[in-house]
């Protein structure tokens, strides 16, 4: 009896270690990775096509989007940031370096310079952020 008791308890802690995320990370599969690629890439573009709309000296731009350079296999949820440029349609050396949320619709789009005055948000560009704060599988941003 008191050896299924002692079972059953460490079972249940050794779940529950397993669960807190303490160890080394896993990776996901490239196929994981690459969803996850293209889900952020679609937020992004989303949330750029919104502050272009939002934005009347930049409606006419076209966007072009780079995605968030910090998915891996290791952290396929990013930094929750991706770099895009909006390059003026008849004169393609005016471009605007912009920075996108690939999980926030109410962060949405900064400017470049913009962006590097967020402490907050500069400090997250370029490091893989927890779940807790980039989730993953990343949400579906869409105009709800």
């Amino acid at each position: 009896m008191y050896k299924r008791i002692l079972f059953t308890v460490l079972a249940t802690v050794m779940v529950v270690f397993a669960m807190s995320g303490c160890g080394k990370k896993d990776s996901v599969s490239f196929d994981t990775v690459e969803q996850a690629r293209a889900q952020a890439r679609d937020n992004a573009g989303y949330n750029a096509q919104v502050f272009r709309a939002n934005s009347p000296q930049y409606q006419e731009y076209n966007v072009q989007n780079n995605g968030d350079s910090t998915q891996t296999n290791e952290c396929p949820q990013g930094d929750g940031w991706a770099s895009l440029k909006l390059v003026h349609p008849r004169n393609v050396n005016t471009i605007i370096k912009i920075k996108c949320s690939t999980v926030s619709q109410g962060i949405g789009c900064l400017t470049e310079d913009e962006f590097k005055t967020k402490s907050t948000y500069s400090r997250e560009d370029g490091n893989c952020q927890p779940v807790e704060k980039v989730p993953f599988p990343l949400p579906k941003l869409s105009g709800k």
